[in-house]
C-alpha cells in the first residue's frame, strides 16, 4: 500500500480501517478488545463463542462498512479489504488456527469477485494443503532461482542526483512475468524458518551482481540469520571469498531486530575485519542506546519513515530528529532518512543537516538499470 498510495494516504486509510472495524464489531460483544493489526496491511479479529452464522453476518457488515472507504476516496480499491473468517475447535493450537485464516484469506483474494471467505469446521486438511503449495513454490523458487533483487536509490539529501547507495530488496517471479512484492511471501519464510536461506541467497547474488558495477549496496541481514550460527557463518564464509568487495556492500540491521550489545559488537568487529559496514535502520523507537553506538563504528543510521512523514508539517517530529542528529553528529555517525514522499519533507531534512534520504520522492525499488 505504501507503495500505491503513499505513506500518509496508507496511514490514513489504515487508521479508518481500524475505527471501521472497531465500529462495526461493537455490535458483537464476543469481540471487545479482541481487534488488532497484526501486520502490515492485515487485521485481526478473535470472535470466541461466535457462531457460524454470526460470522457470516459480521463478514456481511464489515463489507458494507468497508466500501464506504472506497466511495469517500479513502481507498483506490473496492472491495477496501479481502476477510477470511477461519473457526475455532476446541483443541486447535494458534499455529493451526493462524493456518486456518491465512487460507480463508487466501481464498478470498483469489475467488473470481474478491471479497470475504468463511470456512466450514473440518477444513484443516486443506489449509495444510496451502502452506504446502506455498512450501513447495518457494523450495522451487530457492532451487531454481526465482527470487530477483530490486534496487531504490538512497541519494544525497541537498542534491537528489548524487546517488549514496542502492538498497537490495528482493522480490519472487510469480510465474507470468510479475515479480511478487516481499510482504507476499516472507511471512511464509518466516513461519517456514527460512529466512536465513533467503539471505543467504540474496547474499550470493549480491557478491556476484557487485562485480558487474562499481556503485555501493546495502543489504539486510535477519533476526533469524543473526541468531543461526549456521547461517552466519556461511555468511561470513561468502565474505571472506569476497573481501575486495567490501568497501561496497553494507549490512543493515533492523533496530526491532538487534541482538545484545555483546553479540552486536562481536558482528561489528567481523565484519569490519574483512571490510563490509553495517549500519541499523528502522530507528527511533530505541533513541536512547544511540549512546551505545559510538564505537561500532556504524555506516550510518536510518531513521524509520514514521518519524519523518509530514516532519514539514508536525513540529514535533521536527524536535525529535533534531535531537537524533544532534546526538548522531557528536559520534560521527551519518543520517538518512526512510521513506520520503514529498519535497517538503526533503527541504527540512536538508535544512536539518540529515544527509541522505530513500523513499518514494526519489525512486522506487526497480531492477538493475
Amino acid at each position: 500500500m505504501n507503495a500505491r498510495l503513499g505513506g500518509q494516504r496508507t496511514d490514513q486509510l489504515l487508521q479508518a480501517v481500524g475505527e471501521q472495524l472497531r465500529r462495526t464489531c461493537a455490535s458483537y460483544p464476543e469481540t471487545n478488545d479482541l481487534i488488532s493489526r497484526s501486520r502490515g496491511g492485515e487485521f485481526a479479529v478473535l470472535a470466541p463463542g461466535m457462531v457460524h452464522e454470526e460470522a457470516v453476518q459480521l463478514a456481511q457488515a464489515l463489507e458494507a462498512t468497508l466500501h464506504s472507504l472506497h466511495e469517500t476516496g479513502a481507498s483506490d480499491i473496492d472491495p477496501v479489504a479481502c476477510i477470511g473468517l477461519a473457526p475455532f475447535s476446541p483443541g486447535d493450537s494458534p499455529q493451526a488456527l493462524l493456518k486456518l485464516a491465512d487460507e480463508a484469506l487466501a481464498r478470498a483474494e483469489n475467488q473470481p469477485t474478491p471479497g470475504w471467505v468463511c470456512l466450514e469446521q473440518g477444513v484443516a486438511a486443506v489449509a495444510a494443503d496451502s502452506q504446502h503449495v506455498w512450501h513447495e513454490r518457494l523450495d522451487q523458487a530457492f532451487n531454481n532461482g526465482h527470487f530477483e533483487l530490486f534496487f531504490q536509490p538512497v541519494v544525497d539529501c541537498a542534491s537528489a542526483q548524487r546517488v549514496l547507495h542502492h538498497k537490495v530488496i528482493s522480490r519472487l517471479q510469480d510465474g507470468q512475468g510479475e515479480a511478487l512484492p516481499a510482504g507476499r511471501f516472507l511471512p511464509w519464510l518466516e513461519r517456514f524458518g527460512w529466512m536465513p536461506r533467503l539471505d543467504v541467497l540474496v547474499l550470493e547474488k549480491v557478491l556476484a551482481h557487485l562485480r558487474g558495477h562499481d556503485q555501493v549496496l546495502a543489504l539486510n541481514l535477519s533476526a533469524a540469520t543473526l541468531a543461526d550460527p549456521k547461517a552466519l557463518q556461511r555468511v561470513f564464509e561468502l565474505l571472506g571469498q569476497n573481501t575486495a568487495l567490501g568497501p561496497r556492500l553494507v549490512f543493515e540491521i533492523g533496530e526491532e531486530q538487534l541482538p545484545e550489545q555483546a553479540a552486536l559488537e562481536q558482528l561489528t568487529r567481523r565484519l569490519h575485519a574483512l571490510g563490509f559496514g553495517l549500519a541499523l535502520q528502522r530507528f527511533g523507537g530505541r533513541f536512547s542506546m544511540i549512546g551505545n553506538l559510538a564505537h561500532l563504528g556504524l555506516a550510518y543510521l536510518k531513521i524509520d519513515g514514521s518519524y519523518i512523514r509530514n516532519i514539514d508539517q508536525e513540529q514535533h517530529k521536527r524536535l525529535f530528529i533534531e535531537a537524533v542528529q544532534r546526538a548522531a553528529h557528536s559520534i560521527d555517525l551519518p543520517l538518512i532518512a526512510e521513506r520520503v514522499e514529498t519535497e517538503g519533507e526533503r527541504l527540512v531534512l536538508s535544512e536539518m543537516g540529515v544527509g541522505g534520504i530513500q523513499g518514494q520522492l526519489v525512486g522506487e525499488p526497480a531492477p538493475w538499470r
